[in-house]
């Protein structure tokens, strides 16, 4: 949301003629005192499990995710999926919550005209909404799930609260953003792939026929684990 930029009866001064919308996210200590205005600020919410959008099973990450280095070289803008190294179990699925507040003092020449910008494609739109998450060069899903809701307040000025009350302007978007977090994720170029498999079919070798009583004293389970192997070779 970097980038919004306003125009008023003061901005001739500025750099340019315009006033920028400064961007941030909200802490703590943040109070509107503190503000200058227009000014976004962002919150988070909350975190949910997606459960409509949970999968079971092994994928193959079409990115790479956060702190991993990428199998493409530098500088294209394009790249093949089906060459990723990284495999981990499917993800789990959660939604992040995040509301959106644009604060003003000024209805005609702020408000009116950010949320207007706000509500644009590339920013908060009703539908088609992505999110550039470039730690990953990924596009995630987000949705409006709420507003844009106007409302306004009263607040001092003034450091020590001893100052004229002043009315400031606030709309406020609720925002969902799909996304995951990752299991452990295995990289495949650090894998010792195997050259040769050998076969001991030794046991085949004979052509005496194999008795039931020397089948089941030679059965026996060798180890349980995700790949069970069983003894059956002849004695």
């Amino acid at each position: 949301m970097q980038g919004l930029t306003v125009t008023d009866m003061t901005s001739g001064d500025l750099p340019g003629g315009v006033r920028e919308v400064p961007v941030r996210f909200r802490l703590p200590m943040d109070e509107l005192v503190n503000l200058t205005f227009p000014s976004i600020l962002i919150e988070f919410q909350q975190m949910v499990w997606a459960s409509p959008r949970q999968h079971s099973g092994q994928i193959q990450l079409p990115y790479a995710p956060e702190g991993m280095t990428h199998w493409w070289p530098d500088g294209d803008t394009a790249y093949p999926v089906g060459g990723s190294p990284y495999w981990t179990r499917e993800p789990l699925a959660v939604w992040l919550f995040y509301q959106v507040t644009l604060y003003s003092r000024l209805q005609r020449d702020h408000q009116r005209p950010l949320e207007a910008a706000l509500s644009q494609p590339d920013y908060l739109p009703l539908l088609d909404g992505y999110l550039n998450v470039p730690q990953d060069g990924t596009y995630r899903r987000l949705d409006v799930t709420g507003g844009p809701n106007r409302g306004y307040a009263r607040y001092d000025p003034s450091e020590l609260g001893q100052g004229d009350q002043k009315r400031v302007l606030f709309t406020t978007w609720q925002v969902r953003v799909s996304s995951e977090m990752l299991y452990g994720v295995e990289d495949l170029r650090a894998a010792v792939l195997a050259q040769a498999v050998s076969f001991d079919l030794s046991c085949y070798t004979t052509t005496q026929n194999i008795t039931t009583a020397e089948i089941h004293e030679s059965f026996g389970i060798l180890g349980v684990r995700p790949q069970t192997s069983w003894n059956v070779q002849g004695q």
